[in-house]
């Protein structure tokens, strides 16, 4: 904040009665998750964290740093970063019998866990409270001697962008939280409506459909490896892959390249190819939903098809090495899924695809990822790169391009039930 090019931006020190005072204009913007804290991991802490400085009796304790935007349609400050810790310490002095600053509690809190969350924390709270003697001295204490840094600024862009610089240095945020605070911050021209519907689907498919699985462990690989990128984990370094164009920016420049006029056209259409340029904002949300709906979806289809359901609930199929194998199926088969949908040819790939993917366990006992990338890398003609290349299914040379079985395979040195998978792949063979 030293070199802040915003002379309306502001960072001070202040108490929290200071704070919960402007508690009338404090909001928790739709876009905010849900308050989640647990009351024996973090409630617990904060509370004991309070007792110890206080006992320690060395003036001032900094509680930690509060981000708000100010809304100029209404003069309200959005909270960017601190909902959790102010609801809890609001909670906190509720139940010490402060009856001043309550306005943050009366915040619209619509989502369910928000709502259990903070019932059972007050709960818990007073419960908490029952073995501190003079109630009426920590109150005094938290509202006079906690602080916390209160950084208000006046464009959302640098409110979000403060939040991701600050939380990308931590341990608790997954790669996809950060993703979704970077992208919020580029939804200045939606509506309030618009924003919370996006992030409400965010929300639901992090929590019920394993968006952060998704992104990580099929679509980042995916759009790497389609580019013979080969790169496996997915971490918090590796978030620039969702990030990409950001178009009002820009236009604004005099050059426009070709491209930027095709990516446009992209961020008006509902269709999307996983390879596409990233656009950020509203398109990443829609992307992200899209590519959580089409791995449910072909799951479904997997489950369904009398075919293909035994392929992958074997016996084994719960072990590292073969979740590993399962993997490397589940992403060139989404590929396929994406560029053709289920046509008459679906099933037949995934039948050769699995002889190629799961052969490998005929020859090795250990499966760790290098060997994923390896059989990428080593094989020119592998299904992911044929896939790449066809205007329309070639199934016909895809089968031909996999070796069959051999004659004799020792049995002896599979890992434990892989006959089963020698059985699958020999009956595939059999049938082609």
């Amino acid at each position: 904040m030293a070199e802040n090019s915003n002379p309306k931006n502001k960072l001070e020190i202040v108490s929290l009665k200071k704070l919960l005072t402007d508690a009338s204009r404090l909001k928790i913007p739709a876009y905010q998750r849900p308050y989640r804290w647990k009351a024996r991991e973090h409630v617990q802490q904060l509370l004991q964290d309070i007792q110890y400085a206080q006992q320690k009796g060395n003036g001032q304790y900094r509680i930690g740093t509060v981000i708000l935007h100010k809304n100029e349609q209404d003069e309200s400050l959005d909270i960017v970063d601190g909902q959790q810790r102010l609801v809890t310490l609001s909670l906190i002095c509720h139940a010490l019998g402060d009856k001043e600053h309550l306005s943050l509690l009366s915040s619209s809190f619509d989502h369910i866990d928000s709502k259990n969350n903070i019932k059972y924390n007050y709960d818990f709270i007073k419960t908490y409270l029952k073995r501190v003697t003079d109630q009426a001295t920590l109150l005094t204490f938290i509202k006079n001697n906690c602080s916390v840094v209160k950084i208000s600024l006046e464009e959302i862009s640098e409110a979000f962008q403060l939040f991701d610089a600050q939380n990308a240095r931590g341990k608790s945020l997954l790669p996809t939280n950060l993703l979704k605070a970077f992208h919020l911050r580029l939804l200045e021209t939606e509506t309030d409506d618009t924003k919370k519907s996006l992030v409400s689907l965010w929300e639901h498919n992090f929590e019920n459909r394993n968006l952060n699985q998704v992104l990580g462990d099929y679509i980042f690989r995916l759009r790497n490896w389609q580019r013979q990128d080969w790169k496996y984990t997915f971490t918090k370094a590796e978030i620039s892959e969702f990030k990409g164009i950001s178009l009002s920016e820009s236009f604004k420049k005099e050059t426009v390249y070709p491209y930027l006029r095709v990516a446009l056209m992209n961020s008006l259409s509902t269709t999307f190819q996983v390879h596409e340029d990233m656009i950020n904002g509203k398109r990443f949300f829609e992307f992200s939903a899209h590519y959580v709906d089409l791995y449910h979806r072909l799951l479904c289809l997997i489950e369904d098809d009398i075919d293909l359901k035994p392929l992958l609930n074997y016996w084994g199929i719960h072990r590292t090495g073969d979740q590993r194998l399962k993997n490397l199926f589940l992403i060139v088969l989404l590929a396929y899924f994406d560029k053709f949908g289920k046509d008459t040819q679906f099933v037949a790939f995934a039948k050769e695809l699995y002889r190629w993917v799961f052969a490998v366990r005929l020859k090795q006992k250990r499966i760790a990822y290098q060997t994923i990338l390896n059989l990428l890398k080593e094989s020119p003609n592998n299904p992911l790169r044929q896939l790449a290349r066809w205007y329309e299914p070639d199934i016909l040379g895809l089968r031909m391009s996999i070796p069959k079985l051999p004659q004799s395979l020792d049995e002896s040195k599979f890992v434990k039930n892989a006959n089963k998978i020698k059985e699958m792949i020999l009956n595939i063979e059999s049938n082609e």
